[in-house]
């Protein structure tokens, strides 16, 4: 019954560019691509966003979209700020649009949050059916609340009382200090102990949902999971998970190669060389953990779980 994704990598100006890519049907899949690259290289504020799973998302709902009669294909919605690489041509230029973007806490998630409910009202006006939206966001900006701002989430759950819900998936992160889970790993060796069953349930009444909220959060906070959000998948276990990254040949050609080190070295300030930035934005590749990586994860996780549970769980889930 979803009809409708917004998400927050893509700025709002380039929404009806990718429908018009999304619901078309080209001769080929390679002109399809061919269509999608070009979008794709003007959807962020950053150079590139290389991260695979975007691209995938978009490709996926292009698949879907070819079977569907017109009035059935899938909407997108970019909600992020309006920007335009054309309209930049020095560093200063650049720094102005970051300065403003970095202006207060809350400046980006309230602009995110109004571009959502702003595309959805005019779901709500113009279609007859499938008037559900599924909104993809990162970590800050899905929450319900905050001691310190009001993330974009928190502006759509004003509009639409009792009509909406947030829900997290499973997550871990490099930060500086090492590798976090959730819960210091004690969720993982939770799900693990169950030999890493995919599901998803309510916080409410949940020993989980009442645990300290402890994902990007820099000092001491009183809020729990239940507080932030309203339900929780878990998504396998971190050894399934595929880091990848890289956009196939999205700065391949000539012409395209010159925008991308105009951007790189006159406008963002990065030096590599081309062959490093071609390699770096066109190679899809999956990221793999060193073994200390690895091995960091596992004491975490270890660290929850009996001396006997820790040997068997290890033969159920070598890679980790």
């Amino acid at each position: 019954k979803v009809g409708n994704i917004f998400t927050e990598i893509g700025v709002c100006n380039k929404s009806e560019q990718a429908n018009k890519i999304l619901k078309s049907d080209f001769e080929s899949y390679g002109d399809f691509e061919k269509n999608l690259r070009q979008m794709y290289r003007n959807a962020e504020y950053i150079v590139t966003w290389e991260k695979y799973n975007f691209w995938e998302l978009l490709s996926s709902i292009y698949r879907i979209n070819r079977i569907l009669p017109f009035e059935e294909k899938l909407n997108i919605f970019f909600t992020d700020l309006f920007f335009d690489w054309e309209a930049y041509k020095t560093k200063e230029e650049y720094s102005a649009f970051y300065d403003k973007l970095n202006s207060s806490l809350d400046y980006r998630d309230s602009i995110m949050g109004n571009n959502m409910i702003a595309g959805f009202e005019e779901i709500l006006k113009n279609r007859d059916h499938r008037k559900k939206a599924l909104v993809i966001y990162n970590g800050p900006h899905a929450y319900r609340r905050t001691l310190e701002k009001k993330p974009a989430a928190a502006y759509i759950f004003e509009k639409y009382p009792g009509r909406v819900t947030n829900v997290m998936i499973n997550w871990w992160a490099f930060l500086k200090e090492g590798i976090k889970l959730l819960s210091d790993g004690k969720w993982d060796a939770s799900f693990m102990y169950l030999n890493n069953p995919s599901l998803g349930f309510d916080f409410e009444n949940s020993p989980f949902g009442n645990d300290k909220f402890d994902q990007y959060v820099e000092r001491d906070t009183v809020l729990k999971y239940n507080d932030i959000y309203e339900g929780f998948i878990f998504y396998g276990g971190i050894h399934r998970w595929n880091c990848v990254v890289g956009i196939p040949d999205i700065w391949k050609d000539a012409p395209d190669v010159e925008e991308m080190l105009r951007r790189e070295h006159h406008i963002v300030g990065n030096d590599y060389s081309v062959g490093e930035w071609k390699k770096y934005y066109n190679d899809v590749r999956n990221v793999i953990l060193d073994d200390v990586s690895l091995d960091s994860i596992k004491a975490k996780i270890y660290s929850w779980l009996e001396d006997d549970e820790k040997s068997e769980k290890y033969i159920l889930n070598s890679a980790y």
